[in-house]
């Protein structure tokens, strides 16, 4: 990968964490009336989105600012956006779904040097293809 690519990649990972970030908080603000639920339990529905834009986050800034700030960052985030639920309408804060975003935030970060290091040991097409013809 060249340093052009990898910066592309790179600005796009932090790009995809910000917009999972701002989500998040639309959709925990989000009037109880107007939400819509997958079917799902509410608290598998937290550590599905949390674990998912934790582990985005994780691969953004990871190297910037390590992996337990990251996780910390985010849980202060999470319990900021529980307890501004007690302010929108229809909504409330509950102990609960602050657990299950937490979950989902360790579960995400944790899956940050899994994907690291499977990043690191793929080897390009090429290379695979190459190695079939010798």
């Amino acid at each position: 990968m060249t340093m052009a690519q990898a910066s592309i990649r790179s600005i796009a990972v932090r790009l995809l964490a910000w917009i999972g970030l701002i989500g998040l908080a639309l959709l925990s603000w989000l009037p109880g009336d107007e939400m819509i639920r997958s079917g799902l339990d509410g608290r598998i529905e937290h550590v599905m989105a949390y674990a998912g834009i934790s582990t985005l986050v994780a691969l953004a800034y990871a190297r910037r600012i390590g992996l337990k700030a990251v996780a910390a960052l985010l849980i202060l985030y999470a319990g900021m956006l529980e307890i501004g639920q007690i302010f929108a309408f229809g909504r409330h804060a509950a102990l609960w779904d602050a657990f299950a975003s937490g979950t989902g935030i360790l579960i995400g970060t944790a899956l940050h040097p899994l994907i690291r290091s499977g990043a690191r040991r793929r080897r390009p097409l090429h290379h695979f293809l190459s190695s079939l013809t010798d």
